[in-house]
């Protein structure tokens, strides 16, 4: 394998490069980007900071 990354409208494929074949494969969830603002989970409480 040479190359894998993420891709697609919602960055929900990924693209893996082997030789000279390409695989994709789509997944149910959507990847996270470097540049994008990360979302809070939903029901996502924060532990509380030991004093």
């Amino acid at each position: 394998m040479s190359d894998l990354c993420f891709g697609g409208a919602a960055f929900d494929t990924l693209y893996a490069l082997c030789g000279d074949k390409l695989y994709r494969r789509s997944f149910n969830v959507r990847a996270a980007n470097g540049w994008e603002t990360p979302d809070q989970p939903t029901g996502f409480k924060p532990s509380p900071v030991p004093r």
